[in-house]
């Protein structure tokens, strides 16, 4: 009986993982899609800092922030960042610590 009920704890186990890994789906693919975006318009952005690079008057913040945007919307760069990411790295974490706690017989 022990046996059996070893296996239908990892069978819930596996299931709550693809359960979470699902759920999470779309926000890996919004990270894995911005990533792409950022490297191509990396380039760019590489070149406005350094055209900016000693400016400090407000006009010249002004017009680079405006062509820093205009480079973004080009390429679809969300202004959220790694917001995604740091959405998903506490809810892996309890996975993680529930699964644990699972494996070495704690009852949930």
């Amino acid at each position: 009986m022990n046996a059996l009920m070893r296996g239908s704890k990892l069978r819930a186990a596996e299931a709550a993982a693809a359960a979470v890994r699902l759920a999470l789906l779309p926000l890996a693919v919004h990270s894995v899609r911005q990533a792409h975006a950022a490297a191509r318009a990396r380039p760019q952005l590489t070149a406005l800092t350094e055209r900016y690079r000693n400016r400090k008057d407000r006009d010249s913040l002004r017009a680079f922030l405006d062509e820093r945007r205009r480079i973004a919307a080009e390429h679809r760069l969300s202004r959220w960042g790694t917001l995604p990411l740091l959405v998903q790295a506490p809810i892996w974490l309890a996975l993680y610590h529930l699964l644990a706690r699972v494996a070495d017989g704690v009852p949930v």
